[in-house]
Parts: C-alpha cells; sequence; structure tokens
C-alpha cells in the first residue's frame, strides 16, 4: 500500500486555498497528490511522485464488500489525460458532532482493487463556503477516531490529518493505530486532552505531535495533557519532551508527576570544555515538600556532557514517581590561540587561530583602540579570516574567541562563548 498526501496540502498546492471542480464531478474531498503514476493488474508500479495530479468521485462501488465511491485518479487535470490510479473512499468512518449537525471523515485505499486490507484517516471532509468553494470543516470539541471501518483496521493517521484545528479540545485516537503523519497532530492550540494507544510508534525527537506556534516561536503545547501507557513509546515521547501526561494504567492511578510538583538544583551550571565528562551533583530533590532519595525516588543520568554546548541533567522519578525534571549546564568552549595575523595587500588584513574542540564557528574582534571601546565583529566557520576595507597604514587590534549556537525551547537562538585570545596588533597596508 502507498500512502497519499494530504488532500489539504495538495489542494493548495494545485488550486489555491479552495477547490474548484468541474460541475459534472462529484466531490468527496479535495485534489490530492499520490506515490504513483502507473497502474499494472490493478497494482501501482510507479513510485516516482507526481506533481497536480487531481481526482473526483464516481458512482457508489463496492470492493471487497466494502461499500464506498471509486475515484479516479488523473495526471496534471481532470480528464485530459488517462487515469493512472484508483481510489476508493468511504464516508461515515467515524462521526463528531459540530453545531449538532453530525459530520463524518474520509479514510481512502490506493493501489490494487482485490486486496483492500486497512484504512487511512486522512483530513476532515469539505465544504462549500459562501463563494461556492469547498474548504475543510472546523471540527469541535471531542473526537474519537474509530479502530475499524467496514470490518478493516485504521492503521495511520495521515500527514497534516489534523493540522491546525484549533478548535478540538479532545482527541482520542484507538488501539492499533500505528502511525502519525508529519504535523498531523500539530496547531492544535485548544486542545487540551490527546489519547494516545499502546500500538502507536513514534520516532525519537518526532515533532509531530503537541507542537503550536505563537509570539513566543514554535513550542509544545503547554496545556496539552497526553494520556499514554506505562512504557510505550507515547510515554516516553511525552516524558522527553517535556509534555503533561497520565498514565492510563489502573496499578499507576496514585503515581506523583515529578512534572508538575518537582523540584532540584545543581552544584554547577557552567563549565569550560576540557575532554572530560561534566557530572554536576544534584541537591535537594523534592516532590512538593517532600525530599526525595536517590535510588528509591529518583535516578540521575546526563545528556551531551562532554562537547562545547548545553548539558542536562535528567532527574527521573522511580517507584511511585513517574516524569522527569531536567536542569541545563553550560559548557563553554576551550579558548583559542591566534597563530598569525598579516596584511597581505592593501587595506586588508589575514587572521589565523587554532581550533577549539568540538566547535568551528568563531568571532574575531577589530578595533583602532586596544580596549575594544569600538570594534566591529566578523563571524566565521573557518580558521582564517580575511578581512577587507580597513585603512592603510592604521594599527588595528585583533582578538578571536570561539562559539556554540543552539535554540531555546522557544525557537530563540543563544550563544555560549569561549574566552577571547590574546590581543594582536598589526599595521594595515
Amino acid at each position: 500500500m502507498k500512502k497519499l498526501v494530504s488532500g489539504l496540502l495538495a489542494a493548495a498546492m494545485v488550486f489555491g486555498s479552495a477547490v474548484v471542480l468541474p460541475e459534472s464531478a462529484k466531490m468527496f474531498d479535495s485534489a490530492i497528490t499520490a506515490s504513483a503514476s502507473t497502474v499494472k493488474d490493478g497494482k501501482i508500479t510507479d513510485k516516482k511522485f507526481l506533481k497536480n495530479i487531481a481526482w473526483y468521485g464516481e458512482s457508489a462501488k463496492k470492493i471487497d464488500g466494502v461499500k464506498g465511491y471509486m475515484s479516479t485518479v488523473f495526471k496534471n487535470s481532470f480528464n485530459d489525460e488517462e487515469p493512472v490510479a484508483s481510489v476508493l473512499s468511504v464516508d461515515n468512518d467515524y462521526e463528531y458532532c459540530y453545531d449538532d449537525i453530525w459530520y463524518s471523515n474520509t479514510y481512502r485505499y490506493s493501489g490494487t482493487y482485490s486486496s483492500l486490507s486497512e484504512m487511512y484517516v486522512m483530513e476532515p471532509m469539505l465544504k462549500k463556503d459562501s463563494n461556492n468553494n469547498y474548504v475543510p470543516i472546523t471540527l469541535k470539541g471531542t473526537v474519537k477516531i474509530k479502530s475499524k471501518v467496514n470490518g478493516m483496521p485504521v492503521k495511520q493517521i495521515q500527514a497534516l490529518a489534523f493540522y491546525g484545528q484549533k478548535k478540538i479540545t479532545k482527541l482520542v485516537i484507538p488501539e492499533g493505530i500505528e502511525y502519525i503523519g508529519v504535523d498531523s497532530l500539530n496547531q492544535m492550540d485548544g486542545l487540551k486532552k490527546l489519547y494516545l494507544p499502546k500500538s502507536l510508534k513514534i520516532a525519537k525527537d518526532s515533532n509531530s505531535i503537541g507542537f503550536i506556534s505563537d509570539k513566543n516561536g514554535y513550542h509544545i503545547n503547554k496545556d496539552l495533557t497526553i494520556y499514554c501507557w506505562n512504557g510505550s513509546d507515547a510515554h516516553k515521547f511525552a516524558k522527553e519532551m517535556g509534555f503533561k501526561y497520565k498514565l492510563r494504567d489502573k496499578s499507576k492511578a496514585n503515581i506523583k508527576y515529578l512534572y508538575s510538583k518537582g523540584k532540584a538544583t545543581v552544584s554547577n551550571t557552567s563549565y569550560v570544555y576540557d575532554g572530560k565528562a561534566k557530572k554536576p551533583a544534584v541537591k535537594n530533590v523534592k516532590y512538593g515538600k517532600t525530599k526525595l532519595k536517590k535510588g528509591t525516588d529518583y535516578t540521575v543520568s546526563y545528556r551531551k556532557n562532554k562537547k562545547a554546548g548545553i548539558g542536562t541533567v535528567v532527574i527521573k522519578g522511580k517507584g511511585k514517581y513517574d516524569g522527569i525534571i531536567k536542569k541545563d549546564f553550560k559548557i563553554k568552549p576551550k579558548a583559542t590561540t591566534i597563530k598569525s595575523v598579516k596584511s597581505p595587500y592593501e587595506e586588508a588584513i589575514k587572521v589565523s587561530y587554532k581550533k577549539s574542540p568540538t566547535v568551528n564557528t568563531y568571532e574575531i574582534a577589530v578595533s583602532t583602540d586596544k580596549s575594544f571601546k569600538n570594534k566591529n565583529i566578523y563571524n566565521t566557520t573557518g580558521l582564517s579570516e580575511t578581512i577587507e576595507g580597513l585603512a592603510s597604514g592604521e594599527t588595528y587590534y585583533v582578538k578571536v574567541r570561539p562559539y556554540f549556537e543552539y535554540y531555546t525551547n522557544n525557537n530563540e537562538v543563544k550563544f555560549i562563548y569561549g574566552k577571547y585570545s590574546d590581543t594582536v596588533n598589526i599595521t594595515v597596508k
């Protein structure tokens, strides 16, 4: 089975923000793009990605006893080329209430005619706006996905399926769902409760679930609570990424979460790179006013604690405690040494310096006064830099420092600087 890219995304690519179909075409959803270009014996054989594919519904049909609408996929336009694949769309797969009117989502299957075996959750159905164009329906309140449709299991939620649905407050994903596509559960600002199954496989550092963007940048939805099972990928994901979460296991009903009332301090928050792993001591680990015991109530581990950059202390709950407390610390780059400063030609200098371990970004400060009260800054990724446009016959002072660039949780750029090298002066040709 080949996956289809979300109809909403493709609709924007092909038709702009709204979809307009010929009057003779029956509309189910929207234009799509598909990973197929040819069909042999009812099966997709060409895996090359096609752009600008459109499809529309034909008459109601049955395939393997499943009622739905057979749709024909065309390349580039609706009817000026031979069809390249077929799609079965099944209405009423799951229902949700919107302003007391019942609507339904659509699952699609593309590929063979004779082995329809599973379903995909796609984007919500479209409706006509005041300009007679098709636009996505806005979902509200609680949305529940079905685990089966006409006896067939639902395995995946495709890319962008619920992207931007800001009025959903609770989303329940059942057991059997194994995959959630890119951005499928992002930009859902109103989502307060998300139920994730044991069956769900989540890639490490995934950013397709629970992220929103606002004036503070791109970050996790802090109002969202993820309901998950102990030891599941969803549990590990929520814990690792810093989401609020609750375990659904009955045996964990009285668990205490460190993310809510946990506190701790570390012995040191700033180091200089020396090639050794940094392990600041952990102190005063508490849950509310209760002091916790290492080994019984929590364990301690360290991440990224050797190279220049941001290291992390991870305090992980144990026993009747769950969740983690993270404490970051800085490892500043080791200072570099200037090897030479020359003036290779008029109005220019060339600065060369030694490599600082584990970083490759440097800041060169150049000034006509030794105090560097007024200076120009040049950033480079090499171990030498030629600076032009200086004044001939003028003496310049030069110093260099390495730095590490990183992003905060709010997508803000920050820098960790090493110490400046000794100052070298030169008279420019």
